[in-house]
């Protein structure tokens, strides 16, 4: 996610998310699929967490800072995303 780095706005934040969901879903097409269709229940989620860990981490940073900024509310617990 560092290559979209901090974003400023709300609106912003929602744009990158929407293009990187886009990005994930075509780079791990197969390991999504596989998650998804339940085949490999043991090794799915782990598979499913780290495709997805840097995407969380980033995310969660932009509502941090969106919160700072008073754009976001404090009432988000964004210790529920990690």
């Amino acid at each position: 996610m560092k290559a979209h780095g901090d974003a400023g706005t709300l609106t912003e934040i929602i744009d990158i998310v929407i293009a990187i969901t886009f990005q994930i879903t075509e780079e791990f097409q197969d390991s999504i699929s596989m998650c998804y269709s339940g085949m490999s229940l043991y090794y799915s989620f782990e598979r499913w967490e780290a495709i997805y860990r840097p995407y969380y981490d980033w995310l969660q940073a932009q509502f941090v800072q969106l919160q700072q900024h008073h754009q976001l509310t404090n009432e988000l617990e964004l210790k529920l995303m990690g």
